[in-house]
């Protein structure tokens, strides 16, 4: 009988410096890591209602721009972005492509600016959403940004201006969040996760 040895790759350190061609080869399971200018960032573990609220979200979202013929909206996908100080790649929770920019979907990834990315912030995520990523996905020209507060079911929509991101929408928990970017869309956070069934266990 013939054995052969397995190589089980080293998981990076927390800060670790690695090219992007080394990043890329990092295995794609939990922890999952993001990567800024050359040093790596573990992603944390998302929590049920994380992944409740994403999950509501990529359902109308996809709907709505499969039925208008919009383009692609993916979840938890690697998005590279080449920034003057380096590049930068991150795990949005959404991304959205338009149907011209389809071609930056490359190899299960997104290079280049997505024409949307949607934030699901915690208390643990959302500074870094609210200040670092807003800044870079300014800088890499990601023209539409939303942040969504999975707790509150808050929604922010940010749209990008030479001065930097001008936020178009605030709501609050409950109201309809109606989107500049998708104008026949409408999104009700609150009524979406209500809606949903409860699963009986035994």
């Amino acid at each position: 009988m013939v054995t052969e040895r397995v190589t089980v790759p080293k998981p990076p350190q927390r800060g670790q410096r690695m090219s992007l061609e080394e990043f890329r080869q990092l295995p794609e399971s939990w922890p999952r890591w993001e990567f800024e200018a050359g040093e790596v960032k573990e992603v944390t573990a998302p929590t049920t209602r994380h992944q409740e609220v994403l999950t509501a979200l990529l359902l109308v979202l996809r709907s709505h721009i499969r039925s208008q013929r919009l383009g692609r909206v993916w979840p938890e996908v690697n998005v590279e972005l080449m920034l003057s100080t380096g590049p930068r790649v991150y795990i949005p929770d959404l991304v959205f492509l338009s149907q011209e920019h389809l071609h930056r979907h490359q190899e299960g990834r997104i290079i280049g600016p997505p024409d949307l990315v949607v934030e699901i912030t915690s208390p643990s995520t959302a500074s870094r959403d609210h200040l670092t990523k807003l800044a870079v996905y300014h800088q890499a020209g990601v023209p539409w940004y939303w942040i969504v507060d999975a707790e509150e079911l808050g929604i922010e929509e940010y749209q990008a201006t030479p001065e930097g991101y001008l936020r178009t929408a605030s709501v609050e928990p409950g109201q309809v969040f109606a989107p500049k970017l998708f104008p026949n869309l409408q999104i009700d956070l609150q009524t979406l996760l209500q809606e949903e069934p409860e699963v009986e266990t035994g």
